[in-house]
């Protein structure tokens, strides 16, 4: 019979981070997790990194191209909030 968080074991020993859910708290690092039966585990969630191109189309406004070379990077937290923003 397989442990209950075998997926997330296996994740983890190739070098996933994995949080665990405190009632009180949320999710929480684990650092290394105790992987307890009775408490629920997850993977991380990553922060998304999306580039742009940004140019002056001289209408008042930008305009935005991923098929060109970028020159902006946004950063966005797992629930979608922008994190971070530079120029390239």
């Amino acid at each position: 019979m397989k442990h209950t968080h075998y997926n997330l074991i296996l994740l983890w020993a190739n070098g996933a981070e994995v949080e665990y859910y405190d009632e009180n708290l949320g999710w929480k690092d684990t650092g290394i997790p105790q992987w307890n039966h009775s408490k629920q585990y997850r993977i991380k969630p990553q922060n998304k990194v999306r580039q742009y191109q940004v140019q002056d189309s001289n209408i008042s406004s930008l305009f935005y191209c991923n098929s060109a070379k970028p020159n902006l990077e946004l950063t966005f937290s797992p629930e979608g909030k922008l994190i971070s923003s530079k120029v390239l």
